[in-house]
């Protein structure tokens, strides 16, 4: 689609507010596992091994201290290891919890101010940014609570609405919209074959999978962003990863390293194809594929590589342009959406680099901007 085009500058800030489940006084937590060959107890996953549980360490005080003749009695009488040395922590499984008292919230609210170089007098419009234009000032750009947790072994959830939300055509902001709506089913002990149904993050792309609260900018680029609007949709994903790469995956993004998250080192998933919070408009589902590997150097920095494809049907939207409503020439089940794409990410430790690169064909404005082709 064509676009004019315009020079403007803007500037903005985030201000990012985050509330979590602590372990309560300070205790450490860990998890155990088992393996099953060799018998002996580690502290991360691996080949043959098999989880034991979650564990908390408990300092022992005084009035506390282990007698050694009545260690495997109090072991017997309170589910706990108690040391054989005074100076040794004790370690004691926690007790079991109901599936809701697994749950965790946290939350984030982006607040962003921008101006346009010259004054409005050119009425620019940014569509993913409703503070850029004309009378424009301050703007809530996000302001999202998120429930989430693992209610069973096999089963996570995570609930994610929005209350910045704008609706089409409106001049009323701060409305309530549902962004993430999904369950994680995994097939094995160490989740590594799982699969995700619901409202989610379509695999495609590595900026659209970095989540907004980690990223520099508040808003992606128009060339990748464009081929999923709001970078979600309904569907079914699967997703496959070691579990030593899902514990990287997951350290690049709580070492502050900019990460996508977990998506999985090969995903595959079908959706419907019209975007978050729309409703299917033919019947036709489109397909994404996706494989991404994040490579561990000798010195501990991680360079990842990846490419993705999406294919299906898209159903464009009749309304006016500019005060022009196109003709569309198109099958009655929509334009082909097609995209291929490859990434490749250096992550800063302290410094890295990000290219993203995408080709395809979707619905576009022919030169005259009256018919959709």
């Amino acid at each position: 689609m064509n676009k004019k085009k315009f020079n403007a500058a803007v500037c903005g800030f985030g201000l990012v507010l985050a509330t979590s489940q602590l372990t309560p006084a300070g205790a450490q937590e860990m998890e155990l596992y088992v393996d099953t060959v060799t018998k002996q107890v580690y502290t991360e996953p691996g080949k043959n091994r098999v989880m034991m549980g979650t564990f908390q360490q408990v300092k022992k005080g005084s009035g506390q201290r282990a007698q050694r003749g009545s260690s495997q009695q109090a072991q017997k009488n309170t589910g706990q290891a108690v040391a054989q040395d005074n100076d040794l922590p004790v370690v004691k499984t926690r007790e079991k919890k109901e599936w809701y008292e697994k749950l965790k919230i946290r939350g984030y609210t982006q607040l962003r101010s921008a101006n346009t170089v010259g004054g409005d007098r050119d009425a620019v419009s940014y569509w993913p940014d409703k503070s850029v234009g004309e009378n424009s000032s301050f703007l809530i750009r996000r302001a999202r609570l998120i429930l989430y947790g693992d209610v069973s072994d096999n089963l996570y959830v995570y609930l994610q609405p929005d209350f910045a939300s704008t609706p089409s055509g409106s001049s009323t902001g701060n409305f309530g919209q549902l962004r993430d709506a999904y369950a994680d089913i995994a097939f094995d002990q160490k989740k590594e074959f799982r699969v995700r149904v619901g409202q989610s993050k379509i695999p495609f792309s590595f900026e659209n999978l970095q989540s907004s609260q980690n990223r520099l900018a508040l808003d992606r680029n128009d060339g990748l962003n464009s081929c999923c609007r709001d970078e979600r949709d309904i569907g079914a994903f699967f997703y496959w990863a070691p579990a030593h790469i899902r514990e990287r995956f997951k350290d690049l993004v709580s070492n502050n390293l900019k990460g996508s998250g977990d998506y999985g080192v090969f995903a595959f998933g079908v959706y419907n194809g019209q975007g978050a919070n729309r409703v299917e408009q033919n019947n036709d589902m489109h397909m994404v594929a996706r494989f991404t590997y994040p490579y561990m150097f000798s010195n501990g920095q991680v360079f990842e590589a990846g490419v993705q494809a999406v294919h299906g049907r898209f159903v464009t939207s009749t309304g006016p342009i500019r005060g022009i409503t196109p003709i569309m020439d198109a099958p009655a089940k929509g334009f082909k959406d097609q995209r291929v794409g490859v990434h490749a990410v250096l992550y800063p430790q302290p410094f890295g680099f990000q290219a993203e690169w995408n080709w395809g064909r979707g619905p576009q404005l022919n030169d005259t901007q009256t018919m959709l082709t």
